[in-house]
């Protein structure tokens, strides 16, 4: 009787452990599902279900583009590398979101156009022709809005008469922002062509550009950002006309300070305008050569590859040098209480930047019993509350019997 007691309150545990999970799952699933956007998964999709839905995703980004109806989406795109090359050229007010660029990875290029229509008519003997008859194409071109959130893209990226924002991106190759040159008016059979420029707008905020960048015909600001090479800036590009600007703050260069390039006889450049708080120094960059893009530092960094903090021998220059006004809520702390430049800034991967003695949770510089005790009040509490995270100690996000081992292990160190 006692054994059959036993099992049958052993079956009852697994049931109730059963119906938890159960509830869970489906309350993730109502979440996901209340979630206004179009899901990209790559792990998760059914092969002739792929609709875009959190419960049948679409296993690329550029299907989920297609996806996209004239009111523009969110394409949420889950974790993961997606090795595809990704064009948008129609419907405005789409916005690319990755949980950052450390593990959302577009292995390709990127590129946005302005929204082009043309209609054709037909003259018959037309006189101004020599009375031959013709076709005539008319075209308008239209900037659509287009944003790129928290994404790494490996080759090249940009936008071509679009209003384009970038935001915690990583771009492996070049950075293009440009005008697009329309086809207005043309007569294809004569090879008789007008053309007209669609301008651009460009904002890239807490970016990470490996080769350079390059604007012609539109306006573009840089903040925040660390762009390794040149910014050249066109008067007159050969496949857009028209003036550009490129205002830059709070940036580093580690090549040249930003340069006009003039074309077709013109001699007046456009507007560059350097602001406040821009420096021309090597960045400190973990492993550019291998993707890791994060700042090095002596105080920490997040190594992506195990999912650790690390600490360097050097310090980059770019952390705490981002704009004093930007929000930096978000990176770890010590955090100087200032955001970093690059596409780290004001994440939970943002570079370390202030100094303290691991284990030595009340600030007293040892690490003894008293620390102890106190990361023991404090375990299962949120690391983002006051000064919690001097107590998780292991950089794991929480507080728990790890953490006081690892502060066993650091008992009787000193602050130096």
């Amino acid at each position: 009787m006692e054994s059959f007691r036993t099992l049958s309150a052993s079956l009852f545990a697994v049931v109730v452990l059963a119906l938890a999970i159960c509830m869970s799952l489906a309350a993730t699933e109502m979440a996901a599902a209340a979630t206004p956007g179009i899901f990209v998964s790559n792990t998760r999709y059914t092969p002739g279900k792929e609709y875009g839905t959190w419960l049948y995703p679409c296993k690329s980004i550029q299907d989920g583009v297609f996806r996209v109806g004239m009111g523009g989406a969110i394409i949420l795109i889950e974790d993961g590398t997606y090795v595809e090359n990704v064009a948008v050229s129609y419907y405005s007010g789409i916005e690319l979101r990755g949980n950052g660029p450390s593990v959302c990875v577009l292995q390709g290029n990127f590129g946005a156009s302005a929204q082009t229509e043309c209609e054709t008519t037909y003259v018959y003997d037309d006189p101004e022709w020599f009375g031959q008859s013709h076709s005539v194409r008319t075209c308008t071109g239209t900037p659509i809005d287009v944003a790129v959130t928290g994404l790494a893209i490996t080759g090249n990226a940009g936008g071509s008469g679009t209003n384009i924002r970038f935001t915690n991106c990583v771009v492996g190759g070049e950075l293009n922002i440009s005008g697009y040159s329309c086809e207005v008016w043309g007569i294809p059979e004569f090879g008789a062509f007008e053309y007209e420029t669609v301008p651009g707008t460009g904002v890239v905020i807490n970016c990470t550009v490996a080769n350079g960048m390059d604007c012609g015909a539109a306006d573009v600001t840089v903040r925040n950002s660390v762009i390794l090479g040149a910014a050249k800036v066109h008067n007159q590009a050969a496949w857009s006309y028209g003036p550009a600007t490129l205002d830059v703050a709070y940036t580093c260069w580690s090549g040249p300070t930003p340069i006009c390039i003039t074309k077709s006889g013109h001699t007046t450049c456009p507007d560059v305008v350097l602001g406040e708080g821009n420096i021309e120094v090597d960045p400190l960059l973990a492993d550019p050569l291998n993707g890791d893009y994060h700042l090095k530092s002596r105080f920490g960094r997040r190594n992506p590859a195990t999912q650790t903090w690390v600490t360097d021998d050097v310090t980059s220059p770019c952390i705490d040098a981002g704009d004093p006004a930007s929000d930096y809520s978000s990176e770890p702390q010590p955090n100087g209480s200032r955001i970093n430049m690059g596409a780290y800034g004001n994440t939970t991967e943002a570079s370390r930047s202030t100094t303290y003695l691991i284990g030595d949770v009340n600030g007293d510089c040892a690490v003894n019993v008293l620390d102890l005790i106190q990361a023991r009040n404090r375990l299962g509490q949120a690391v983002s509350s006051g000064d919690n995270w001097k107590a998780d100690v292991n950089g794991d996000g929480l507080i728990n019997v790890l953490d006081l081992l690892v502060i066993r292990g650091k008992l009787n160190t000193q602050c130096e």
